[in-house]
């Protein structure tokens, strides 16, 4: 989330310092590994949905941005066991999103994809145009994009301290002190670590 929120910020006009005790993308951090699905049918609601279908707008746009490849196209399959779960809940709110899915059961599954072998009392829902993330490239289009925006990006740099004034924000590095005068708001996202 820092790096996305750092470019965002650098895009729309505001000094912005990124600090990160490692360098991005790296395997310290929850964006670590190969790839992170992405798909629209959820059972959030209308809301959850609105935003799933915004956040793949966004990966596009920044795949526009830097050239990268992000996405890729795959579809998603999901399985559950019917007597424990059911896909029912989320379906209405995805065909007033308009988003493509397909509901199966266990033998349509096994007939469409021959390497998969399910219970027959099992159920499933297809989305044709989810797919999967680049997660680690993803944080390096985020890092070109941020920079190219004229985001400061401190590598190898632990933050010390934090310190919130009425009209200023310090941090404390181990090797300096950052400070910007607040204008309308600070934006502190600290990252996590396995």
């Amino acid at each position: 989330m820092g790096m996305s929120a750092g470019y965002y910020l650098a895009r729309s006009g505001c000094k912005t310092l990124m600090i990160d005790a490692f360098d991005p993308p790296h395997t310290e951090g929850s964006h670590h590994g190969d790839t992170r699905l992405i798909r629209h049918v959820y059972s959030g609601g209308p809301d959850y949905i609105a935003m799933a279908l915004r956040a793949q707008k966004l990966w596009h746009e920044l795949e526009e941005t830097t050239g990268d490849q992000l996405f890729v196209p795959s579809g998603v399959l999901n399985m559950v066991d019917a007597e424990v779960h059911s896909f029912r809940d989320r379906l209405s709110h995805s065909d007033d999103a308009g988003i493509r899915y397909e509901t199966m059961n266990a033998a349509d599954v096994m007939k469409r994809w021959p390497g998969i072998a399910l219970p027959e009392h099992y159920e499933a829902m297809y989305e044709p145009d989810a797919g999967y993330l680049y997660s680690e490239r993803c944080i390096r289009s985020f890092r070109k994009a941020a920079e190219a925006q004229g985001a400061t990006l401190l590598t190898h740099t632990r933050v010390e301290h934090v310190e919130y004034g009425s009209h200023s924000v310090t941090v404390q590095t181990s090797g300096e002190r950052h400070t910007t005068r607040i204008k309308s708001f600070s934006l502190l996202v600290p990252g996590s670590r396995h």
